[in-house]
């Protein structure tokens, strides 16, 4: 379990040293237009190849949620997008 204190879970925390050889990052979570949207522009800077599941992640309105993916995926044209159904299969 890795402890953050600000909006980005690389900032000052081990999050860094613990994904060390690691490639790729699978994306879900709980506030999609603050929490996960750092982790993910963050994770973009490191140059992980990034799967977001965007069914398992969550904005406090559909149109907020909506926007960040359509932002993401606009300017990082990297960045996979799926939902879970399709992802386990």
């Amino acid at each position: 379990m890795i402890t953050k204190n600000k909006i980005s879970p690389f900032y000052n925390t081990s999050l860094e040293k613990e994904l060390e050889g690691i490639k790729q990052v699978i994306v879900c979570g709980i506030l999609t237009n603050l929490c996960v949207r750092s982790f993910i522009q963050d994770a973009y800077d490191r140059e992980f190849k990034i799967t977001v599941i965007k069914d398992c992640c969550v904005a406090h309105s559909e149109e907020i949620q909506e926007f960040t993916f359509y932002d993401l995926a606009q300017t990082r044209e990297e960045i996979d997008f799926t939902n879970f159904k399709e992802f386990v299969e």
